[in-house]
Formats: C-alpha cells, sequence, structure tokens
C-alpha cells in the first residue's frame, strides 16, 4: 500500500537472458545469406582440392608454405565472394534455364582470380605458384555450378511450400500460349499456375497440353472457345487471365475484355513469343508518344573471333580426352551389328548451307536415313549398343571433328535434316544465322525428347544474347546436365 507523502515507487524493468527480441529476417534475405556462407566454403574447398591436385601432378614449381598459401587462399576466397556479390550472383532474376546465373558465377570467379593476382602483387605476399592461382579457376567454377544445382533443387521445393499459388488461365493455346505456360511452371517465385486454357480452335477442345518441360511434363486442360468462357470463369474462378493472342483483331481482344471487366477478373496481355521473346523490345519516346523498336543481337567480330579459337582448343582437347570413349564405342558397334561404324547425314547449318554430320552409328542398317526422331528406348531402329551411345552421349563425340572442320560450334543451335527446314516459318528460320551447335540451350533442357523447332524459345534466347560467356557458362553447364538426366533418346 502506497504511504502519503512518499515518493512514487519505480518499477524497474531488468532485462532477463534472452528476453531480446529476436531479429527476423525475410525468407529471401536468409536464403541469399545461407547461399554466400556455401559459396565461401565451396570456394575454401575448391581451391584447396586444386592445391592438392597441383601437388599430386607435380607441374610447376612445388611451394610448400602453409602461411602463405593461407594468405593466398584467403584472399582468393574473399575477393571471388566479393565479385560474385558484385555481379548480382546473389540476386533472384529470371533467366532462361538459369543460364544467367551461371555466366554470373564465370564473371565474379575470373574478377576473382585478377584481384588476387593484383593483391599478391601489391601486398607481396612473396614467392608461391601463380599456376596454381590460375588453377583455381576453373575448379571453382565447377564446384560452384555443382552447388547451384543443388541449391536450386532445395529453392524450388522451399518457394513450393512459402509461395501462395494463384491460379490463372491462358486465353490462346497458340505457340506464344504454350511458351508462356511453360514458364510460369518453372519460374516457382511467381507463384502463379496456369489451371488451363481457352482457344477459339474447336480442334482443341477437352484435349490437354503439356506445359512442363520433358516427356512426363504437367499437362493443363483446353475448356474451350469463346463459348466457353464466361462458363470456365464461373467453374476456375482465376486470379488473373492472360491473353496470349497476338495475332487476334482488335475487336476479338475487346470482347474478351469487355467480359473479364464484367466479372472483376485481372487479365494481362502477352506479346509474340517470336517478335517479343525474352524482352527483345526496347521501349522509348518520340514527341511524346510511346514507340517500341526490337533489339538486334549484339555480338561482333570480336565475339567471332574468340568463339573460333575457343571451338579449335577445346574441340582438339576433348578430343584427345575422349579418344579412348571413341575407340570403345567404335569397338562395341563393330561387334554388335554389322555395317559402319560412322553414321553421316545431311544437315543445315549456318546461312542454310548443307554438311555432312559425323555420328557413332546407333540404329540399324535397315532403318531410314532420314526419319522422325527417336522418342524412347523401345524404338526398334537402336541397336542394344546404340541405346547405350545415345544415353551417354558418346555417339555425338564426332561431331568435333565437324566442330574442327567450321561446320559447326561447340555451342549453338542443333542442326535440323533438310526436310525440317523446308517447312520452317520466318521466325524458326533465325536459327539459321549461327552456326550450329554441339550443345546449347535446347540440348541441356528437358525438351530434349521434343522437336527443335518445337521448342524455338530456346535458340531465341541464345540467339539475342549469345556472347563468350554465355558460350562458356553453356559448356559448363553440359556435363552436369549429362550426368543428371537418363537421356531417352
Amino acid at each position: 500500500m502506497a504511504v502519503p507523502g512518499a515518493a512514487p515507487q519505480v518499477t524497474r524493468y531488468s532485462p532477463t537472458p534472452g528476453a531480446a527480441k529476436a531479429v527476423h529476417l525475410s525468407p529471401k534475405l536468409r536464403w541469399q545469406l545461407s547461399l554466400v556462407c556455401a559459396d565461401i566454403v565451396t570456394v575454401l574447398l575448391a581451391v584447396v582440392a586444386t592445391y592438392g591436385l597441383y601437388l599430386a601432378l607435380g607441374v610447376g614449381r612445388r611451394h610448400w608454405d602453409p602461411d602463405l598459401y593461407l594468405r593466398v587462399i584467403a584472399s582468393y576466397t574473399a575477393l571471388t565472394v566479393f565479385a560474385l556479390q558484385a555481379y548480382g550472383a546473389y540476386r533472384d532474376e529470371l533467366g532462361l534455364l538459369r543460364i544467367e546465373a551461371i555466366k554470373k558465377i564465370l564473371h565474379g570467379v575470373g574478377a576473382g582470380v585478377l584481384l588476387t593476382l593484383g593483391v599478391s602483387f601489391f601486398a607481396k605476399f612473396g614467392e608461391f605458384s601463380r599456376l596454381t592461382l590460375v588453377m583455381f579457376g576453373p575448379m571453382t567454377v565447377f564446384a560452384l555450378v555443382a552447388q547451384r544445382f543443388v541449391g536450386w533443387k532445395l529453392q524450388a521445393r522451399r518457394r513450393n511450400r512459402e509461395t501462395r499459388t494463384r491460379n490463372v488461365l491462358i486465353y490462346g493455346a497458340g505457340e506464344t500460349g504454350r511458351l508462356l505456360a511453360q514458364h510460369l511452371r518453372d519460374e516457382h517465385q511467381l507463384g502463379l499456375s496456369p489451371i488451363g486454357f481457352i482457344d477459339d480452335n474447336p480442334s482443341l477442345g477437352a484435349s490437354e497440353i503439356r506445359v512442363t518441360p520433358g516427356v512426363d511434363g504437367d499437362r493443363v486442360p483446353v475448356f474451350g472457345g469463346e463459348e466457353a468462357l464466361d462458363q470456365t470463369l464461373r467453374m476456375t474462378r482465376p486470379d488473373a487471365v492472360f491473353i496470349a493472342m497476338p495475332s487476334a483483331p482488335s475487336s476479338r481482344i475487346t470482347e474478351i475484355i469487355r467480359l473479364l471487366e464484367s466479372r472483376g477478373v485481372a487479365y494481362f496481355f502477352v506479346p509474340s513469343a517470336g517478335d517479343l521473346l525474352f524482352s527483345t523490345l526496347r521501349f522509348g519516346q518520340v514527341a511524346g508518344m510511346p514507340v517500341f523498336t526490337r533489339r538486334l543481337p549484339s555480338a561482333t567480330r570480336f565475339y567471332g573471333v574468340i568463339k573460333r579459337v575457343v571451338d579449335l582448343a577445346g574441340a582438339g582437347l576433348a578430343l584427345i580426352a575422349s579418344a579412348p570413349l571413341l575407340v570403345l564405342g567404335a569397338l562395341l558397334i563393330r561387334v554388335s551389328s554389322p555395317g559402319p561404324i560412322l553414321f553421316k547425314q545431311q544437315r543445315v547449318g549456318h546461312d542454310g548451307r548443307r554438311f555432312t554430320i559425323f555420328k557413332l552409328r546407333t540404329m540399324h542398317t535397315t532403318a531410314p536415313a532420314y526419319g522422325r526422331h527417336p522418342t524412347g528406348h523401345d524404338d526398334t531402329r537402336i541397336t542394344g549398343v546404340g541405346s547405350l551411345l545415345r544415353r551417354t552421349s558418346i555417339d555425338e563425340l564426332p561431331q568435333l571433328f565437324n566442330v574442327l572442320r567450321g561446320e559447326m560450334s561447340l555451342v549453338g543451335p542443333r542442326p535440323e535434316m533438310p526436310f525440317v527446314v523446308d517447312g520452317y516459318d520466318d521466325i524458326q528460320r533465325q536459327r539459321l544465322s549461327v552456326k550450329p551447335g554441339i550443345t546449347g540451350l535446347w540440348q541441356i533442357s528437358a525438351d530434349r525428347a521434343f522437336s527443335i523447332h518445337d521448342n524455338i524459345q530456346y535458340d531465341l534466347y541464345y540467339l539475342e544474347r549469345r556472347s563468350t560467356s554465355m558460350d562458356l557458362a553453356i559448356m559448363a553447364v553440359t556435363p552436369f546436365v549429362l550426368l543428371s538426366r537418363n537421356r531417352a533418346v
């Protein structure tokens, strides 16, 4: 009880251990911090393994000064992670097959090597083998790419748990609508799930369309055409509708918009898959009016020279390294089935020029020279040994000779057969503006089991963004893709 005239009692707060308010980080920030920590560990492990390899091979001048190399390794790790941050490796950005993320790794690791060389010179680290530092680069790239593949799988699972999914309808089941559906399913962070198509083509009614890559990809239904739109909106209650009919007349689009607005459904327009794919337009103003212009490919003559040098060096080294596999493959073909070891076929290359492509023969000699692409292991045209060679991609090693001859490149669109090219439209013919490649975006995608020209988005993306770093990124990813998937055909 309070005493009259006494000073008021003040209750003081004494914090108890553990009573401090916890700092809450957003899921995105937590993921970025975990990625930085993972990169530090990965780079450290990569450089230690590289130095062990350097000592084991006995190349260059052998050095073993723990204090010196501790400083070199610590500097390289810190500078490489700093360079990765500077190049945006920890920003979660959209990109086809994550290839832009691999490019940032290449840039960051290259900058890390150069920065460490500079620091070692000015800081006077002492006498150590610069060859080890140069060797750090490829091993670090290999380790970081492997780590990213694992991280992306974990990230996809986390997003599936944490991201609120919004259902969307796509009006238009043509090329543009299908590409949109594929990308919405691929990019989990968007939280947009295509639940169906509306299309005016009556032949598509009550059918299903594949919207994720691969033979066993997810499929969504086509609910019908214009007459079914209102009923479909009531039945599915979508959060938004994407209008993907770039060739439809404006009057038709106006009718669709009126209905969507009357039902209170949000809507978005999607441009043509060929003309506007992957931000190929620039926005600007002329006399105060908005205008668009297409961004042209920015490849330079210098890039062409570097690409040819990389092709010659890479194909030469790859032939030397793969010689035992080529010999083994040739012997297996010789003893398993009658006929030639090499398979030769006319393909269409740069600017429509035809050339002879070389592969190890994987089919019986009775199979027609030109026909549909095999779609599974049960294709009777493929020999027993041929199935093994195709799953491991050993059958494609002779194409390295096509690269040395200048008919193909290590990276580029896959060459098609003449009868297929004869049916190309204007968009598909853009594939012929560069040399075809042994590997490329389509080749490392899950859509490899389907026709090349039916998945033009991969080649268009490459054509408009090709560069030395993109070529190196695709080559860096290719071995992981070959190891992680069971090639069906």
